[in-house]
């Protein structure tokens, strides 16, 4: 993609070597990019094209990784360039019942980040129990951060995998509730956990519960690993009413949810009445998520 060995690329100026399209989309990566540092959380953006040495253009997905450590400013990133690969992603077209019982044999994962309050994680068990209830066969695997799930009982069918807990410390902002260990640190611990179990269970199906990308998007990289292997259906579960309309749509713009939302899933579901509140208009979903 970049069109040169690894050592004649070394040491230099990474918008040298990655050669965009055009200055708009060079600088919409150097934003997006200065932002990630800035906040110290991954990010990413698609739909940009790299010029080859031959004039061609690819099409790629960028993801980029601060790199830092404790309170000190970011030393760098890890930017991950991957192009889109069509043939992987799994068909839009709804599943048919006759034809895919959801039942024997399939591997359910449910995420759930649950960083303090009980809703999500209860929201969570009332779709799972009905769901082991109604079809025989089916496994499902919780993930959360819910410091309390052991005190839940889960049914036979069941079973979850614990992440380090969490708390909020201000908008969008989350630090270890127990570990000593800096706020990088507890992001990297749960995100590699996070994509070694989806590696290690190969779901059937994932139901993301409202946070899309996860918290502080802990589950960019399972959800692009995912994709990437072209056998997991996606669903993201929303609450319809999630904050006021404006705010929602400002923060998904500036997080790239928007394009997450088509890249990545497959499914959005609305847990409401759309004639009460029509939470894909309000929110301004693209038309094809709508």
């Amino acid at each position: 993609m970049l069109g040169g060995a690894a050592h004649e690329v070394g040491d230099r100026d990474l918008l040298e070597v990655l050669r965009f399209a055009d200055e708009a989309q060079a600088e919409r990566f150097a934003g997006r990019l200065a932002e990630c540092l800035a906040e110290r959380v991954p990010g990413g953006a698609s739909g940009l094209e790299l010029t080859g040495p031959d004039g061609a253009s690819t099409e790629v997905r960028v993801r980029i990784e601060p790199i830092f450590e404790g309170a000190a400013p970011s030393t760098g990133a890890i930017v991950a360039l991957q192009e889109p690969n069509p043939s992987a992603r799994v068909s839009s077209t709804p599943v048919q019942t006759a034809e895919a019982p959801f039942g024997a044999g399939t591997r359910l994962l449910v995420y759930s980040h649950d960083t303090f309050g009980l809703g999500h994680l209860q929201r969570s068990l009332n779709l799972i129990r009905p769901l082991l209830a109604r079809h025989t066969g089916l496994s499902v695997l919780l993930v959360t951060g819910s410091a309390v799930a052991h005190r839940f009982e889960l049914p036979a069918g069941a079973d979850y995998v614990k992440l380090p807990t969490v708390e909020k410390v201000g908008q969008e902002e989350y630090a270890s509730r127990s570990l000593r260990i800096s706020d990088g640190g507890i992001l990297n611990l749960r995100s590699n956990l996070l994509l070694r179990t989806v590696r290690d269970y190969r779901p059937n199906v994932l139901l993301v519960d409202h946070s899309p990308t996860g918290m502080s998007g802990e589950m960019l990289p399972a959800l692009e690993w995912i994709r990437e292997q072209g056998e997991c259906i996606t669903m993201l579960g929303l609450r319809d009413v999630i904050d006021s309309p404006e705010s929602v749509e400002r923060r998904w713009h500036k997080q790239g949810i928007y394009d997450v939302l088509s890249d990545l899933y497959d499914h959005v579901l609305i847990y409401g009445t759309r004639e009460v509140y029509d939470a894909a208009s309000l929110y301004r979903f693209p038309e094809a998520v709508r």
